[in-house]
């Protein structure tokens, strides 16, 4: 049911740059809802320029949104969480060191 038809109102639910969250919100999606992902290809070419935006039909936003209200996305591809935890290691050690 993956189709953008100019009969129907479709209206944004979320934005992603990551084509990991593209790949599953698709798994997820196809065969249930109607929707697409507005500028996905634009994402691929220049990523973190433009987000790929999940655009479903207006009468599947409802049981869209209730299908995605625990899903994990990444939205950015990288883990900020990890690399903040690599920068507080290096301080500690850094402070460490001048003692």
């Amino acid at each position: 049911m993956n189709s953008e038809n100019n009969n129907y109102r479709f209206l944004e639910i979320l934005r992603t740059f990551s084509q990991v969250d593209i790949a599953m919100l698709k798994s997820l999606l196809d065969g249930n809802v109607e929707y697409y992902f507005k500028d996905e290809n634009f994402n691929s070419i220049r990523p973190l320029l433009e987000p790929a935006i999940l655009m479903v039909r207006e009468d599947y936003v409802d049981e869209v949104k209730e299908l995605l209200k625990d899903f994990d996305l990444n939205y950015m591809g990288v883990s900020l969480k990890d690399d903040l935890k690599d920068d507080d290691d290096e301080y500690e050690e850094e402070k460490d060191n001048e003692n």
